[in-house]
């Protein structure tokens, strides 16, 4: 069976930034004319998380709670080559609440198997708009475009 409908469960996370920022020279160092600004560019994989995840049976509230280690890359603002790569780490913390009415629905599909079998899959769904609070890394923050959801998801053979 396939992993989309095995249960199987991971994890990833991935963010980006903009770092600092230096004059570039566009390939012709006596011509200053066509020098540009760019900045270094900062990229997170991570590589292993501990997430605990909570969500109220009626939708009202939810949150999460996730560490995170990874690679953290700095690549160079001109040549766009990584300048370092250090071990890192990075923890986010949300609760949110309801800020509207749960919407519900189900979907049938078909999924290919892989292995020359098919499965019907009924998916239904819960989901409402939520805002609320964080703190990522230690520093506050605020969500306010988010949804609580409930998914489950239902396989027969095709």
């Amino acid at each position: 069976m396939s992993p989309e409908l095995s249960g199987h469960r991971s994890v990833s996370f991935y963010f980006s930034a903009s770092g600092l920022s230096k004059l570039c020279d566009a390939g012709t160092p006596g011509d200053p004319n066509d020098d540009y600004a760019g900045s270094q560019y900062i990229e997170f994989f991570s590589t292993g998380a501990s997430i605990n995840l909570a969500t109220a049976s009626d939708l009202s509230s939810g949150g999460f709670d996730v560490a995170l280690t990874g690679r953290e890359v700095t690549l160079d603002a001109c040549t766009g080559e990584v300048i370092r790569s250090r071990a890192g780490k990075h923890r986010f913390k949300v609760d949110v609440s309801a800020t509207g009415t749960p919407e519900a629905g189900s979907d049938v599909f078909v999924v290919d198997n892989g292995d020359g079998t098919f499965s019907r899959v009924t998916q239904t769904y819960a989901f409402v708009a939520a805002a609320g609070t964080a703190r990522i890394d230690g520093k506050p923050a605020s969500v306010d475009d988010a949804s609580l959801q409930h998914v489950a998801l239902t396989v027969e053979p095709a």
